[in-house]
């Protein structure tokens, strides 16, 4: 074989993987983000913990909570019950009913919101996503345990803890009611996404989980192996260095179509405003 037809063949095969390396970038270093970002504990809270901070995210939780809590008790049967105690007129017992047990409600909301944005509840947002993030491993190898549960198509959280801290925060500001709501565990779950394909997910999870972590050094090596077949290597090397800004672009439109199908499976739950 000549010398001219062997650096042909390697010429060939520098091309080649270099093509392969620069489709498989933008989806390898999204892999290996998310990869991280979910099996890394310190990583994940790093990512979802200064949420409690974002406005929306602070006014979906207090929603949630203090529906949670309202849901519990019947304020317009309450409030009727004691305005029948002194005005013997059901007429202006009904007029005033409703517009009485509105403003109750409102307060427990606003006491709710007040309490999620306060130091004491950040506290509790960190601890409850540091166990969500052991769950959310063990539902994605499929041995669901924790407080993130798939039921039928819907990944849902418990949120029994966030519950409690707000009742007893609810009790300390003179809702004594609060004290006596016992909230059911169907009321104390909310849906984090809806995912007819968990299944699939899990599988996918389970494949890929070994190789993402080694993916970016994966990348680099095959970029090397390029530079090293390459007839001429410092074109090849300007060549990857070209390809790497572009696969950063492509990266970074891939994480925008992520974002826009995240925010979509958020658009039937109580996040969709917060997404």
């Amino acid at each position: 074989m000549s010398n001219g037809k062997r650096w042909g063949i390697r010429a060939i095969a520098s091309l080649l993987v270099f093509i392969f390396t620069v489709i498989v970038t933008p989806v390898a270093l999204i892999g290996h983000w998310g990869h991280e970002t979910v099996i890394d504990s310190t990583q994940y809270l790093e990512t979802v913990g200064p949420l409690v901070n974002d406005p929306a995210v602070q006014d979906a939780v207090s929603k949630v909570i203090s529906d949670a809590v309202v849901k519990q008790v019947d304020t317009s049967a309450l409030v009727g019950d004691f305005l029948g105690g002194f005005i013997q007129n059901p007429t202006i017992t009904d007029r005033l009913t409703d517009p009485i047990a509105a403003g109750i409600n409102n307060l427990v909301y606003e006491l709710v919101h007040t309490f999620v944005a306060s130091k004491e509840f950040a506290k509790i947002w960190y601890t409850t996503n540091e166990v969500a993030q052991a769950s959310l491993i063990a539902l994605l190898e499929n041995r669901p345990n924790g407080p993130i549960q798939v039921q039928g198509d819907k990944i849902v959280l418990d949120i029994s803890s966030m519950l409690t801290a707000v009742q007893g925060t609810l009790v300390n500001n003179g809702f004594d009611l609060a004290s006596k709501i016992t909230i059911p565990p169907s009321d104390a779950q909310v849906v984090l996404a809806q995912s007819a394909a968990i299944g699939q997910l899990q599988l996918l999870y389970r494949l890929s989980a070994p190789v993402l972590q080694w993916f970016p050094l994966l990348i680099a090596i095959l970029f090397g192996l390029s530079i090293a077949l390459a007839r001429n290597r410092s074109r090849m090397v300007l060549a990857v260095g070209i390809a790497l800004i572009a696969c950063g672009g492509a990266t970074r439109v891939l994480m925008n179509g992520a974002e826009t199908v995240f925010v979509k499976q958020l658009s039937d739950t109580v996040f969709a405003d917060a997404a």
